[in-house]
Order: C-alpha cells, then sequence, then structure tokens
C-alpha cells in the first residue's frame, strides 16, 4: 500500500491497536475515583460491545470483534 494514499488510521494500524486502546481507556475511566458514581449502575460490558458496534460503523473493524 502506498504510504501516500493509505489513512492516519491505516500507518497507525488502526485495526491491530485500536481495540487495545479502548480497553485500556475503558478500564482506566471504569477505574477513577472520581467517575465511579457514574458507572455504579452501568451494565460495563454493554457499553464496550455499544463501542465496539460504533467503532465497526466507523472503522473497518468487524473482523476484530466476532
Amino acid at each position: 500500500m502506498n504510504p501516500d494514499t493509505m489513512t492516519l488510521f491505516d500507518r497507525m494500524d488502526g485495526d491491530r491497536i485500536l481495540p487495545e486502546a479502548l480497553k485500556i481507556f475503558n478500564d482506566k475511566v471504569t477505574k477513577d475515583p472520581l467517575l465511579l458514581p457514574f458507572f455504579e449502575n452501568l451494565d460495563k460490558d454493554a457499553v464496550m460491545e455499544h463501542q465496539k458496534l460504533v467503532l465497526m460503523v466507523l472503522y473497518p473493524l468487524e473482523k476484530l470483534f466476532k
């Protein structure tokens, strides 16, 4: 693939790193003491699944979330 025509997502290897970045971000946010009250009554697995579905629409990641 020609680097001049690659998207930033492709150049950063987004297919590989975005799911891991999402997991790290969610782990940090949901464990933050200041934010804990917001997450007390949320189904964290459902939130993560929703985020994956949104990303599948925005990026070609469907193969990673099977």
